[in-house]
């Protein structure tokens, strides 16, 4: 290298360094502006697309509204400082296009929050006009992650075809401050964008909605929620957009189920992705009528923080409360969902600003079906192998007079108040011959290996869906009894016949007395504690292990 070209460097160097020199190619690479362990306080203006403006030579339509005209960030160097305001300078082709361009607004682009807006450029002259963003307060930490913005706005519906719009922001017209409020040296190039004003030939966009299930998904079979559980996941799914970005102007859920009250759920929560706070809440649903409850969420541009990109949808999850006792209905039931996407979720096109019909919108998604049942605490089953068949650990069973164990079962009541088992139905997954095959029903005592203790009911048919009851048992708090069915194995049984007992959801029901709770069970109806409440269901799938004839 020359030596005048390294004097020239030295010099471009110092001119940078002190804030003198910006470079102004239109869209060009942003600068830090200070030379490697230079400790100058200084807050740097940066063009946040690379080398070029995402923005550069863009065609936006006439009346397109909240439209993206400039991404531009700030960075703190060696000290803390804050931006007060800065001035938005545009020009064009037309100063018609420029000076009615409205709804100037200033977004962070995290959170999409709105820091500041303006209604119009003003002070125009020969194509220009420039605008004042004052009363900020834009607290930077000095070298630490750069703070980004947007510039939207709603460009006007009579804007001229075929009109140069240019927008630039000059690090020589931001105000900014040392956070202790002394002087800050400011470095950067202009951050800037251009725009080209074209009749819309944008493919109108298209939105697609899919059921998301699994971990942190819709349910996909019945749950059991206890009184007072908190930001549980209800519903989820997931928004495709195709042919350009889309805007969601509203989303209405509905919740239905048996004996839904508006009092049953609260602190409704959407959340984007895997955020942890929500970009939209509800304290309750709106209306609930014959037990179907809605709220809908609505905003004139977006309820999403940022148009959902083709590239990348966006999963919504829904989260929301069991209310406490005294305002939720143990027994009561719910399942969420968007009940009609026609209606209930309305979108639009962020380049055309066209909002869909049907015709835009495809459901790829079945309606969720599993529900969510209010129960007062957890009361679980499971299958207790231990001793099946008695003498016989391999899972076979030889012909005998009386009497064969099947399975055994345990339930547990993990509340602090008694129960009582009412219904008992299971399902046999073997194969036998005949239909002769009885089954006995034996409950246990409370923590209490006696599995034959109390003879519950038996079955005059081959079936093991055993109903109600005829003797109820009750399990006290925090308790548990053995479940046993037993088999006298018939002569018309042939060898290598099986018998597969399971407990399938809700199988098993029980009740409770209100009295024994403590508090109203059906704040809805009445405020007493003399009701008892029935139908609820126990915890859980069990199977036990395949029995097979000797």
């Amino acid at each position: 290298m020359s030596k005048k070209m390294i004097i020239g460097l030295i010099v471009v160097a110092f001119l940078i360094g002190a804030g003198i020199f910006y470079m102004e190619n239109f869209g060009g690479p942003s600068f830090k502006g200070l030379a490697i362990g230079d400790k100058t306080p200084s807050v740097t203006l940066l063009l946040m697309d690379g080398q070029k403006s995402m923005y550069e030579n863009k065609e936006i339509s006439p009346g397109a509204t909240n439209t993206t005209l400039l991404r531009f960030g700030f960075r703190a160097q060696n000290e803390d400082a804050v931006v007060k305001g800065f001035t938005l300078k545009a020009k064009g082709a037309s100063i018609k296009t420029i000076d009615d361009t409205a709804n100037l607004g200033l977004y962070r682009e995290k959170d999409g929050i709105l820091v500041a807006s303006v209604p119009q450029f003003t002070s125009c002259k020969n194509n220009e006009c420039s605008v004042d963003f004052t009363g900020l307060n834009v607290a930077l930490k000095a070298n630490q992650s750069d703070a980004i913005f947007l510039i939207k706005a709603n460009v006007p519906v009579n804007s001229i075809i075929g009109d140069d719009f240019q927008v630039r922001l000059y690090s020589a017209d931001v105000n900014a401050t040392l956070a202790n409020g002394g002087e800050v040296a400011k470095f950067g190039n202009v951050a800037g964008s251009r725009f080209k004003i074209a009749a819309s030939t944008q493919t109108a966009g298209k939105l697609s909605v899919v059921l998301l299930v699994g971990p942190n998904g819709s349910p996909t079979t019945s749950q059991l929620v206890p009184i007072g559980t908190t930001g549980k996941t209800y519903f989820a799914f997931k928004l495709v957009a195709q042919n350009e970005p889309v805007k969601i102007t509203s989303l209405k859920l509905t919740a239905a189920g048996s004996y839904l009250n508006k009092g049953d759920i609260k602190n409704i929560a959407l959340y984007k992705d895997a955020d942890l706070t929500p970009f939209a809440t509800a304290l309750e649903f709106d209306d609930c009528v014959e037990n179907v409850c809605t709220y809908a969420w609505s905003s004139p541009d977006n309820i999403l923080a940022m148009p959902i990109d083709p590239a990348k949808p966006v999963s919504i999850i829904v989260k929301a409360d069991v209310s406490s006792t005294g305002f939720a209905n143990l027994g009561d039931s719910f399942t969420f969902k968007i009940n009609d996407i026609g209606t209930d979720l309305m979108a639009k096109g962020a380049y055309t600003n066209v909002a869909f019909g049907l015709e835009n919108k495809t459901a790829g998604m079945a309606a969720p079906t599993a529900s969510a049942v209010i129960v007062p605490f957890s009361v679980s089953v499971a299958s207790d192998d231990s001793i099946i068949p008695p003498s016989n650990l391999d899972g076979k069973i030889v012909f005998g007079p009386c009497c064969t164990n099947l399975a055994r079962f345990k339930i547990a009541n993990n509340g602090s108040s008694p129960i009582t088992i009412t219904n008992i139905s299971l399902r046999d997954g073997g194969t036998h011959t005949g239909f002769s095959t009885t089954y006995s029903l034996y409950m246990s005592d409370d923590d209490a290996r006696n599995y034959t203790g109390n003879l519950l009911t038996v079955t005059d048919s081959d079936t093991v869906d055993f109903g109600v009851l005829k003797t109820p048992i009750k399990i006290n708090g925090n308790a548990s009894r053995i479940l046993t069915v037993q088999t006298k194995v018939p002569g018309e049984i042939k060898p290598d016949d099986t018998f597969a007992l399971s407990v399938p959801v809700s199988g098993i029901l029980y009740n409770v007395a209100e009295s024994n709770l403590g508090y109203t069970a059906n704040p809805v109806h009445d405020k007493d504690l003399e009701d008892i409440v029935n139908g609820l269901p126990v915890e859980g799938k069990a199977a036990a292990k395949m029995v097979t004839v000797k």
